[in-house]
């Protein structure tokens, strides 16, 4: 059994697309951020500054600032490139012809079996 979701690119404007792709992108950057603050906060030489490694709640608050910072600028970028690359295949590629189904496991037996 197949479910349709009925979303195409031409539904979605460019500042949705980018803001999908911004916000997931800098949740990603800010955990990251955080398990690496934790680490410096526990000792661990995951936080540099000026080639030199800042431990305790220096490393915390430098950890976190560096990665919002970092993950503020990579995900503005890739959100800009990302939204871009989607509008532009749903311009040029005949995108509404396509279904985005979901199947059930049950039919991918069927459809990977080796007998003819």
């Amino acid at each position: 059994m197949a479910y349709e979701t009925n979303i195409s690119a031409g539904d979605l404007t460019f500042g949705s697309l980018f803001r999908i792709f911004f916000w997931t992108s800098l949740a990603f950057w800010l955990l990251f951020g955080a398990v690496l603050a934790v680490l410096a906060l526990l000792g661990m030489d995951t936080v540099n500054w000026n080639g030199q490694p800042v431990h305790g709640v220096q490393g915390l608050i430098t950890g976190s600032l560096i990665s919002a910072v970092i993950g503020a600028i990579v995900s503005s970028i890739g959100g800009l490139i990302s939204a871009l690359v989607v509008k532009l295949f749903g311009r040029f590629l005949p995108l509404s012809n396509l279904r985005s189904t979901r199947q059930s496991f049950a039919n991918v037996s069927t459809v990977f079996s080796d007998s003819d």
